[in-house]
């Protein structure tokens, strides 16, 4: 309910069973902080300089001052087995994960905002970087093929052909 002071109000009931005493009932009333925002992340893309994945993310601007901390999960050996990574500071807006190779696999994310209070939000949708794979075709064609991105929507792909990175 909402008190004429239009703070939030809700129940929380406690129920505990056993063979001696029955089931034990406590309810308790407390004062609703408020929604924390929908965690989302911007892109997943490649740091240049280190060729590692990076995970971004805009920090909503109302972000409530008991969220402290973003924790980044990534998928590892089996769909939706989700495996804590880092803790960091949502001001950071990024996380580099040193563990991964693009130039082999695609990785899939996730992560949640922690609050001061040791709770941690809904997760956020996945994302996943892109992985290329090039191969010979006939007639010295070359095969481009490459995983779909997860996430967002990427309109278009630029492809560049040379003999090195700044060809």
């Amino acid at each position: 309910g909402t008190p004429d002071d239009g703070e939030v109000y809700g129940s929380i009931i406690f129920s505990y069973t056993d063979s001696v005493c029955g089931t034990t009932e406590y309810t308790a009333t407390t004062r609703i902080l408020g929604s924390t925002p929908n965690p989302a992340i911007s892109i997943v893309t490649v740091d240049a300089a280190m060729g590692k994945n990076v995970v971004k993310w805009d920090a909503p601007a109302a972000l409530p001052d008991y969220v402290d901390n973003v924790i980044i999960y990534k998928e590892e050996g089996s769909t939706n087995n989700w495996v804590r990574q880092a803790e960091i500071a949502v001001s950071a807006g990024q996380w580099i994960d040193l563990a991964s190779d693009p130039r082999v696999r695609k990785n899939r994310y996730r992560f949640s905002y922690h609050t001061n209070f040791g709770a941690e939000s809904e997760m956020s949708p996945v994302h996943s970087s892109t992985h290329l794979q090039i191969n010979r075709g006939l007639n010295n064609s070359i095969n481009l093929v490459w995983t779909k991105y997860e996430g967002g929507t990427i309109e278009s792909y630029r492809i560049l052909r040379g003999t090195s990175p700044d060809n």
